[in-house]
């Protein structure tokens, strides 16, 4: 699902358009109802059509989305004629156009973390439940706010696969580790001890001279780890202050710090004992007899 014949900015600059005149259009008191529902299906149709004219190869994602997009606890997710709440009245119509536009404007904020509308050159490489994770906590550190929003959607927006029941495992998941608050089912928001994961996590590096062996020692070693399964936070923090700690450290100290830290982790069982005797080893070149 890629745009066509236009900017980012500006598909989402015009949808954002659209929400404000909705919300600028007069109460309708008193008006005539077929007029006033001649106007909204004018509105509305204004809206698909100009979804539709932008959006390749399957714009069905996006309409479909904003004729039943999931407002948690909204009373009514349609804005159908047809939907639940009936038409019988100017006040009813105005009713019908606010939640549409409530629909609109939360498909706007899905739009905005779906890469391949907001950013088409990001190559995604989500895979693993530890990826699926955490993409979607930094999508909804992006959409940090009152509102909660659908993992499901997310992922099936970014064309990210899923098996049925996972994405309410996901935000079971996220809620225990206090990443998350969860209304249920698979809607979320990021919790404030969730933003301050990802901004750790995504904390860049400080910029030194020239990048230490031990350094690239340490990526690796993340990076073995995260394909293990260990993508726990507690062992990131860890491997960070080990970072921070080897130009304040003398070698043996930061060795006797290391044998302390992997010991601790392995008797918590956040990583096996041949793990860490592996990591031990690697990083300092001696065997870790302590944990054997």
């Amino acid at each position: 699902m890629k745009l066509t014949d236009i900017s980012p900015a500006e598909f989402f600059g015009q949808l954002e358009k659209h929400a404000a005149e909705i919300e600028e259009l007069p109460a309708f008191d008193n008006a005539n109802e077929k007029i006033v529902a001649k106007l909204v299906d004018k509105k509305i149709s204004k809206v698909e059509k100009y979804i539709a004219s932008h959006i390749v190869p399957h714009p069905y994602k996006l309409l479909g989305l904003l004729e039943n997009v999931p407002v948690h606890k909204m009373p009514d997710k349609y804005y159908s004629k047809y939907g639940l709440v009936k038409t019988d009245g100017a006040t009813e119509e105005r009713y019908r156009l606010s939640r549409f536009n409530q629909s609109l404007k939360t498909t706007i904020s899905y739009i905005s973390i779906t890469d391949s509308l907001m950013d088409p050159d990001k190559a995604i490489e989500v895979n693993s439940v530890i990826e699926k994770t955490d993409f979607v906590l930094n999508k909804l550190y992006k959409l940090f706010g009152d509102s909660s929003y659908s993992i499901s959607v997310i992922l099936f927006l970014n064309d990210i696969p899923f098996r049925d029941g996972e994405t309410a495992e996901m935000a079971q998941v996220l809620f225990k580790k206090g990443y998350v608050l969860s209304d249920g089912e698979d809607y979320a928001k990021i919790s404030v001890k969730g933003a301050a994961y990802i901004e750790r996590k995504n904390k860049p590096k400080k910029e030194t001279k020239k990048e230490s062996p031990l350094d690239k020692k340490l990526d690796t070693i993340l990076e073995q780890l995260t394909k293990l399964g260990y993508g726990q936070e507690v062992i990131f923090n860890e491997i960070e202050e080990l970072r921070e700690l080897q130009h304040k450290l003398s070698k043996k100290s930061w060795s006797q710090l290391l044998k302390g830290k992997l010991f601790d982790l392995a008797m918590k069982e956040l990583i096996n004992t041949d793990t860490a005797s592996s990591v031990y080893d690697y990083l300092t070149g001696d065997s870790l007899k302590l944990l054997k």
